[in-house]
């Protein structure tokens, strides 16, 4: 693995290799990584998921350039094929859980381990509760708020039969610490090859939307429209629902900052990096970028809840989770037709809860932890 530090010498920003440590000497086979404050120190901390048989590896940030590799615990005791791994708070509790799904090897399939976070530095896998130990082939794990009721769900995508296909996972969370799998819908029951999956509000109206990306180059990527109370519609129609290719990975972002999300496509084996620039009618929205102060300095972990003429929107920072791929390090809220956020309450990781009012539409702005002014990045 290679670490880089980022420093600035005469305004112009420049990186150094990092070169001791076992965060960079480790040596492995590795597939995904996820950076996330597991204890709530304001620092940073790695997970790193092993592929080969062989376990994951876990580092903790010193705080002072340096870390510590964790070799004990729960989540680096598995020896598998894993595929990706993704931090969030299931339970509310305001320490960071962690998702790891394994894509099995031949003949043995795979799982999804759920490792509950129990707030003194350790961690426990949840084996009495769902999601059960599902036998199949798992890559790509995503969370997401799809309800907006404030617990955090989870989707994993299947890809071991190439020839018919499978259908991938949704769990809806039950907030106690359950889960309850989803068993109807086109967005459990469409059969594919699916590798990256993607959360990301396309047409703005303050629910997320998903895309799974199929690697095999006969079968179309899926578009899933949320159509609110749990629903999802595919979208058959446009560029994204109608390319057939062999996808790998996607993710969701505001490249030209005009407020609606764009699509980035990476297909696998020498094909195309594909940009589909959001030409969808234009409806309200609002980004939010964090900087810590004592939580760590993105906010990474943090809860934002924007309430609008009586609509509530939860949204999570948590920009590594997708497989192979990030998401953006800010918050986008798609607000529809409304022109005004009336309050917008931020629970940050060090447990300050923080709340802003009446922030107009249509802009990007960076919330200091602590701070009641807000400094504006782009927008009017």
């Amino acid at each position: 693995m290679v670490l880089a530090a980022f420093v600035s010498a005469s305004g112009q920003p420049i990186f150094t290799k990092i070169t001791t440590g076992d965060i960079v000497n480790d040596v492995g086979n590795y597939t995904t990584c996820a950076w996330g404050d597991f204890n709530n120190d304001g620092y940073l901390d790695l997970f790193v998921s092993s592929w080969n048989n062989t376990t994951n590896v876990f580092y903790r940030n010193n705080g002072n350039g340096t870390f510590t590799k964790i070799t004990s615990g729960d989540p680096v005791a598995d020896r598998t094929y894993h595929t990706g791994s993704a931090w969030a708070d299931f339970d509310n509790d305001g320490n960071l859980d962690l998702l790891v799904v394994d894509g099995g090897g031949v003949p043995s399939p795979g799982k999804i381990s759920l490792y509950r976070n129990n707030g003194d530095s350790t961690f426990t896998r949840m084996t009495n509760s769902t999601p059960p130990i599902e036998k199949v082939y798992f890559v790509g794990g995503s969370w997401a708020d799809y309800d907006n009721d404030g617990w955090l769900d989870f989707f994993v995508t299947q890809n071991i039969d190439y020839s018919t296909g499978r259908s991938n996972l949704l769990y809806h969370n039950n907030g106690d610490g359950t889960f309850t799998k989803i068993t109807s819908g086109q967005i459990v029951t469409d059969l594919g090859v699916g590798f990256g999956c993607s959360w990301g509000d396309y047409d703005n109206d303050g629910l997320l939307d998903l895309l799974v990306v199929n690697r095999t180059p006969t079968a179309m990527n899926f578009l899933y429209h949320n159509l609110g109370k749990g629903a999802f519609e595919r979208v058959t129609t446009g560029p994204i629902a109608s390319h057939i290719g062999y996808s790998g990975a996607a993710a969701w972002g505001d490249f030209n900052n005009d407020g609606m999300p764009d699509l980035l496509v990476r297909q696998v084996g020498g094909g195309s990096v594909m940009l589909y620039e959001n030409q969808f009618p234009r409806a309200h929205w609002l980004k939010v970028s964090l900087h810590g102060v004592r939580s760590n300095s993105l906010g990474i972990g943090s809860r934002l809840v924007a309430e609008l003429n009586g609509h509530r929107i939860v949204r999570d920072l948590y920009p590594a989770n997708t497989f192979a791929s990030q998401a953006p390090s800010y918050v986008h809220f798609g607000l529809g037709e409304f022109t005004e956020v009336e309050r917008l309450s931020i629970h940050w990781p060090s447990g300050t809860q923080q709340v802003l009012l009446h922030l107009a539409a249509d802009q990007h702005i960076e919330v200091t932890e602590g701070e009641a002014e807000t400094r504006r990045l782009v927008g009017r």
